[in-house]
């Protein structure tokens, strides 16, 4: 361990004597680390591994900061490999200090029963420390708190944290001051963004005062790659990425946090001290022992003056090269497989939108990553499979690349090509609605299944348009969270016996205006089902199943003013969505298969127009229109599926 903060002025007189004398500065030069999830597979393997690649880097570390996630769930056998690595001088040298931060409960601590002191105690550290290392201010805050309402960090903590930093900024004026927490202040580096879910603002009112805090953090395992993983504003946040494997935005492009070869991101950063007061950062990709390009350089005077990396927009945009082409081919199975070379940006190209065409509208987007986490293994070209198209359609396949700061440029286009159209069984009938079958009328909406389902209002009832030429009467709902239509299924055993068994949802809509909203659904707390519509115009379909909630993203988009049929089945295990005729995503559980109602009976209602919300209100809900919201008592197949949208005139 490092000398404590009482050696300070003796450290610093030294400094000045070795100056005045002419000699070289010793400057710190440490390490940071974290989320190592010991317990996790292939943990055993790749954190020595990152280890060994980052702390022979010369000139030798000085000390090495693990920010939080040592274990993945905090049980002892876990906490037992932990320390055993950290003790092991082939992995860690021994003249290099290890100050470690627990994250709290989930991953470091298995329970709130067991006191958060007990891990620290393991690691025979205190929960909090403030040290000096070469004249220079280091803290470091662990999340054994637990009850706060920011994860596990509680006043104490922030208490200890403001102490000092008033103490470290009167006594090192001039000098950046180094804070290491799991948990990112909320809305700064990569990861920390309010819908990203990782950042915190519980310590924003302390950092807030000192310019000069460099902040380190964890949690998010967002990769280093990405330029955002600095960012500065009042003061200097850092996102260190992972020891174990990268996640990504979730619900950016619709494929989950786990992007293709995310095991394969292991990294952490070195930082130095310069003379002249800047600190440099080097990333390193640690699966790969290689630097991360160009190094991040945080400028003194460390009074905000000389922030480089403020105000960002990372222009200008990615490029193709001139004679890049985007290639396709349509396979047997109505599938179409894209390729394209990568295009090149002055930092990175993040990600790529696969989009269709249809009369130069896109009907159609699938996001890929670039996989630019993979460093000089990223790929020169990208492929994907493109499923679930519409149906006897001509269409012009196109690909965005799209930086981290959503810079785009002019699309690589390819050529036309026609879906083939869909021939169901001749043996395939059009099925039934046998629990809910919502009509539309003068006197508002009733249910034309055999169970006669009362359908009743919200408070203000919706309008109802009438015939058209072409379209049935619809439900037209203005985005109110009062106005909806509503059916209580609170011990109504056929619907109940469904959710368990299996079920169809069936609705045709059509939105008014881009946003977030549902046609139709009742996921409401503790479980449920709802078929929604994201502000990208993307469909989704949530349900509880297993304690957890399940999604089936489509790629399929829906413009204002369009109508979209939508057909969503579930069966244990299993779970499938149809847009207009096509299958477009589905859902395997394996052993996930116990449905559950929401917990409060008054939730226990089918929403048409939104979703089902507390206190009688809808959630998520829907302007625009609504023709059709129907209930199956089994899951349905492709066929069925197609044919209820093949019936459908819009």
């Amino acid at each position: 361990m490092k000398q404590l903060i009482g050696k300070t002025v003796c450290i610093c007189c030294l400094a000045l004597w070795m100056a005045a004398c002419g000699e070289k500065e010793d400057l710190p030069r440490f390490a940071v680390i974290s989320d190592m999830h010991f317990g996790r597979e292939g943990a055993s393997e790749k954190v020595p591994h990152a280890l060994k690649h980052l702390l022979k880097r010369q000139p030798a570390i000085d000390a090495l900061f693990v920010v939080g996630d040592l274990c993945n769930s905090g049980k002892q056998a876990e906490w037992d490999e932990c320390i055993s690595v950290l003790n092991d001088t082939t992995v860690i040298p021994g003249n290099v200090a290890v100050y470690c931060m627990i994250a709290g409960i989930g991953h470091d601590m298995e329970s709130r029963e067991i006191a958060g002191q007990y891990y620290m105690d393991l690691l025979k550290q205190p929960a909090h420390q403030y040290v000096d290392i070469k004249g220079y201010p280091f803290i470091t805050i662990s999340g054994i708190g637990g009850t706060s309402n920011s994860g596990d960090y509680d006043t104490g903590a922030r208490d200890y944290l403001a102490g000092k930093m008033a103490d470290a900024a009167q006594r090192y004026p001039g000098k950046p001051i180094f804070v290491f927490i799991h948990e990112p202040p909320l809305n700064t580096c990569y990861g920390s963004l309010a819908h990203e879910g990782w950042g915190t603002d519980f310590f924003l009112p302390v950092l807030n005062r000192y310019p000069q805090a460099i902040v380190f953090s964890g949690h998010s395992h967002f990769p280093l790659a990405d330029p955002r993983s600095i960012h500065q504003d009042v003061f200097t946040a850092v996102n260190d990425g992972s020891t174990t494997y990268s996640e990504v935005e979730a619900g950016l492009l619709g494929i989950g946090i786990h992007p293709e070869n995310s095991e394969r991101v292991t990294e952490g950063i070195i930082v130095n001290v310069l003379p002249g007061g800047d600190v440099e950062m080097e990333r390193w990709d640690t699966w790969r022992n290689e630097e991360i390009l160009p190094r991040w350089t945080v400028r003194a005077p460390h009074d905000g003056s000389r922030f480089a990396y403020k105000n960002r927009d990372g222009l200008p945009a990615p490029v193709f090269a001139a004679d890049a082409q985007l290639t396709g081919r349509l396979e047997n199975d109505g599938t179409y497989l894209i390729a394209f070379p990568q295009a090149s940006d002055n930092e990175v190209v993040h990600h790529y939108r696969l989009e269709l065409l249809e009369n130069d509208r896109v009907v159609y987007s699938f996001g890929k990553f670039s996989q630019f986490y993979l460093n000089s293994e990223m790929p020169s070209e990208l492929a994907e499979r493109l499923a679930g198209l519409p149906y006897g359609k001509t269409l012009t396949p196109q690909v965005v690349a799209v930086d981290s700061y959503f810079n785009c440029p002019e699309p690589l286009k390819g050529k036309p090509f026609t879906t083939p159209s869909y021939t169901p069984d001749a043996k395939a009938r059009r099925p039934a609605a046998a629990l809910l079958d919502v009509e539309f009328g003068e006197d508002g909406a009733r249910d034309i299944s055999p169970q006669k389902n009362p359908v009743r209002t919200g408070p203000v009832a919706p309008e109802i348009r009438p015939d058209g030429a072409s379209l049935k009467a619809a439900a037209v709902f203005t985005g109110d969270t009062v106005s909806y239509y509503a059916v209580d299924y609170q011990a109504h055993p056929e619907i109940e016996a469904a959710f368990a068994q299996g079920y169809t949802l069936e609705t045709l809509y059509s939105p008014r205006q881009a946003g977030h909203f549902s046609p139709f659904g009742f996921l409401a707390a503790g479980g449920g089902a709802v078929i929604e519509q994201l502000p990208d115009g993307k469909i989704r379909y949530r349900m509880r199943i297993g304690g957890r909630t399940r999604t089936v993203n489509c790629p399929v988009i829906v413009q204002p003013g369009q109508y979209c049929h939508v057909v969503c089945t579930y069966e244990p295990g299993k779970a499938v969505m149809y847009v207009n005729g096509a299958k477009v995503g589905e859902w395997n559980g394996g052993t996930d298969k116990t449905t559950s109602l929401p917990l409060n009976g008054a939730d226990r209602r089918i929403t048409v127009g939104g979703n089902t919300a507390v206190h009688g209100m809808a959630d998520m809900p829907l302007s625009g229109e609504v023709i059709t919201a129907r209930m199956y008592d089994r899951p349905l197949t492709h066929d069925e599926a197609y044919l209820l949208y093949r019936d459908v005139k819009f």
